[in-house]
Parts: C-alpha cells; sequence; structure tokens
C-alpha cells in the first residue's frame, strides 16, 4: 500500500543489469492466503506423503482454520503483481516453490507455481523454461540438460494436452521417462 515506485523501478533495474536470478515461491504464499491446502486436490495429494508428514499435516491444517486472512492474500496478490513488474523489467525467473513447507505437496506445487507464474505475466512457454531451461542457465549446465536434443540429458513428461495452450495441461500427465526409462503411473 506504501510502495515507492521509484525505488521499486531502481530494484528491478539493478537486479536485471546485475542478472540477479528470482524465485518467487508464489505457491508458497498463494497457498496460506487462500488455504488452498485445504482442497480437494491437497487432500488427495497428501495420501501420497510418508505417513507421518500426512498426519502431521493433517492436525495442522485442522488447527489452521479455513478463513482467509486479508492481510496474507494482499501481500500474495502484492507478490504477483511484482513478479510481472519484474518480469516486464527482463529480470530473470526461476520456478520454486520452497516445498516442503507451508503444506506444500511436492510435485502439485510446482504445478501450481507455474499457474501463478503465468497470472502474473510470465507466457506459458516462459513459465515452462522458469521451470526446465532457466535453472540450467543458472547452474551453467544447459549444454548438458533441459533441452531434448541428442547428447543432453533430460527427463521427459509427456502430457495430454499442450500446456502452451493452457498451463493447467502440466497436470495431465500421460507418460514420465526419468533417466530414459517409462515410469509406471503406480510408481509416480
Amino acid at each position: 500500500a506504501q510502495l515507492d515506485s521509484a525505488k521499486l523501478q531502481a530494484a528491478a533495474s539493478l537486479l536485471a543489469e546485475r542478472g540477479v536470478w528470482q524465485t518467487p515461491t508464489l505457491a508458497l504464499y498463494n497457498n496460506f492466503a487462500t488455504k488452498e491446502y485445504l482442497g480437494d486436490a491437497a487432500m488427495e495429494q497428501l495420501q501420497v506423503l510418508p505417513p507421518e508428514v500426512s498426519s502431521a499435516w493433517s492436525a495442522a491444517m485442522k488447527m489452521s482454520g479455513t478463513e482467509n486472512d486479508p492481510g496474507t492474500m494482499a501481500y500474495a496478490d502484492w507478490m504477483r503483481e511484482t513478479v510481472g513488474y519484474l518480469h516486464q523489467h527482463q529480470v530473470p525467473f526461476m520456478a520454486g516453490t520452497d516445498t516442503p513447507i507451508g503444506f506444500l505437496i511436492p510435485g502439485l506445487s510446482l504445478h501450481r507455481e507455474l499457474e501463478l507464474l503465468v497470472q502474473s505475466g510470465l507466457s506459458n512457454m516462459e513459465a515452462i523454461q522458469a521451470a526446465t531451461v532457466e535453472p540450467a542457465k543458472f547452474l551453467g549446465v544447459e549444454q548438458q540438460t533441459s533441452r531434448i536434443l541428442e547428447g543432453y540429458e533430460a527427463d521427459l513428461l509427456l502430457l495430454r494436452e499442450n500446456p502452451l495452450e493452457g498451463i493447467s495441461a502440466t497436470k495431465e500427465i500421460e507418460v514420465v521417462i526419468k533417466a530414459g526409462k517409462v515410469v509406471s503411473r503406480e510408481e509416480f
């Protein structure tokens, strides 16, 4: 509410100029703000976690209540707006979620992060790249991994729908290929 736009512009320029990568963990803030962790998808996925984690999280979730906190929601909204602003100013991004904190289910939370990156202003392709090519660039291994090319190491998801047409399609996984081997549906 008291954002100094001149300071934000200066910060964005400095981050872009110096190539300071950002991993905003939008799913974490959104999860707390909207209590998505109480939704059906999260509850279903909770069952695939180790029993001790599932049990502890279930108890903590029940104690958290169901009402959204306006202050937390305002912060989550501000985060998405700020990501969009920084993105417009060429600040580099990677997708990440800080799972397993904040009741973020591994896997599911990354799909949610991609959706939130798109809501923030990244294109579907840019969001996918934030989870694939961009981390490889950050780590200096882009000539070895993150691309589907001969000689590259890459895990692969085959999806039922095109994520370039709708980023939520990343959740519609048909086949997983890990280290060159097809992983059965029961394994994932």
